[in-house]
């Protein structure tokens, strides 16, 4: 991915983020959304994992499937004994 190009989804999908989660807000506090407000509280689950699969800190380092950090080598020989 460019590097202008994540920023700008990044934008796009908190923009669309948000609203949904202020719809689950108000259905949890016991209003009846209206049919946008049903329509982010459907939208809410894929929203959420797209940002914590691609933008989170969390999601981020699960994407490189074990290629993003560094191997840790186990000390060889010799041991810390009193």
């Amino acid at each position: 991915m460019s590097t202008w190009r994540r920023p700008v989804l990044l934008f796009f999908l908190l923009l669309a983020l948000f609203p949904a989660i202020a719809s689950v807000a108000r259905l949890f506090q016991g209003e009846t959304p209206g049919p946008l407000g049903w329509l982010g509280v459907a939208a809410f689950p894929f929203l959420a994992w797209l940002w914590w699969r691609h933008f989170s800190r969390f999601g981020a380092a699960a994407a490189c499937h074990g290629g993003c950090l560094p191997a840790v080598k186990d000390p060889v020989g010799g041991s810390d004994s009193a």
